[in-house]
């Protein structure tokens, strides 16, 4: 019985045996390795140049149907805005008007909001803002402002009686305190009324962006009689546009000095040494 090498080393009983082994292949399975590893490649490279094709092709698929999408979209817009133009409300503002008080002194001031509509459809969800501003005469200061919102029932689209338009209307007392109220009657203030409108005109809400604006003054007339045989009336009430301030103020110098001629002329007839 041949004995241990000295050179072994006890191994445990539990211990994993280890193999160590080289192999090796013969000339023919390697070379049929090496080509199925280009066979491999290439069809992995037809697959990402397919991919990468069929990218291209449904991006510009996108970006035709994307263009034909948007080129009907904006036909079909141009078709509903044409209809919103033949058939929906147009609601215009007639001229902000402020009324003076008749004669008897007990009915106030009013400011009115006169709405026409002009198309063919129902004007619903009319609403609006007023903006009422006190000026001086005739330095066109701004001495009081009251902004107002207000509504008005449908207009519907005119008929048969008024075949051209159909209206509406906002009516209320001027809301300016009583003062100011006297100043304008002395014609010491002017008063500005501008009006922003939104509606409803059967195919979307139109808002305005422009307002429509008016101003008032004037005084209560007076005559003057010429040669004791002919009368001439002056003063008045004048109830106008809007315009820039620079104008307004030009306006109202004239008439500042219109009125201070009225006044002079009744003060003299009634012996008044201070016309002023």
């Amino acid at each position: 019985m041949n004995a241990p090498s000295p050179y072994a080393v006890k191994r445990k009983a539990n211990d994993p045996i280890e193999i160590r082994a080289i192999i090796s292949l013969n000339e023919q399975l390697a070379r049929d390795i090496a080509t199925q590893d280009e066979c491999n490649r290439t069809t992995q490279n037809s697959i990402k140049n397919a991919t990468w094709a069929a990218f291209y092709a449904v991006s510009i698929y996108s970006l035709i149907t994307f263009g034909m999408w948007f080129q009907v979209r904006k036909q079909t817009g141009a078709i509903l805005k044409q209809l919103e133009i033949t058939y929906g409300a147009v609601v215009q503002v007639e001229r902000p008007v402020v009324d003076p008080p008749p004669e008897n002194g007990i009915d106030p001031y009013r400011v009115e909001v006169h709405l026409t509509n002009f198309g063919k459809a129902t004007a619903s969800d009319i609403k609006g803002v007023a903006t009422i501003s006190a000026r001086s005469i005739p330095e066109n200061h701004k001495i009081q402002e009251v902004v107002i919102p207000f509504s008005v029932e449908n207009i519907g689209p005119p008929v048969e009686s008024t075949p051209a338009a159909s209206f509406g209307s906002w009516i209320r007392p001027l809301p300016l305190s009583q003062g100011t109220l006297d100043m304008i009657t002395q014609g010491k203030v002017a008063v500005v009324v501008d009006v922003l409108l939104s509606y409803n005109n059967g195919f979307e809400t139109i808002k305005e962006s422009v307002g429509h604006c008016s101003v008032f003054y004037g005084f209560p007339a007076v005559t003057k009689r010429i040669d004791n045989r002919t009368t001439q009336a002056a003063g008045g009430w004048n109830q106008q546009p809007c315009g820039p301030d620079e104008e307004l103020a030009i306006r109202f110098k004239a008439f500042d000095k219109a009125h201070s001629e009225a006044l002079r002329w009744e003060n003299k007839q009634q012996g008044t040494e201070n016309p002023n």
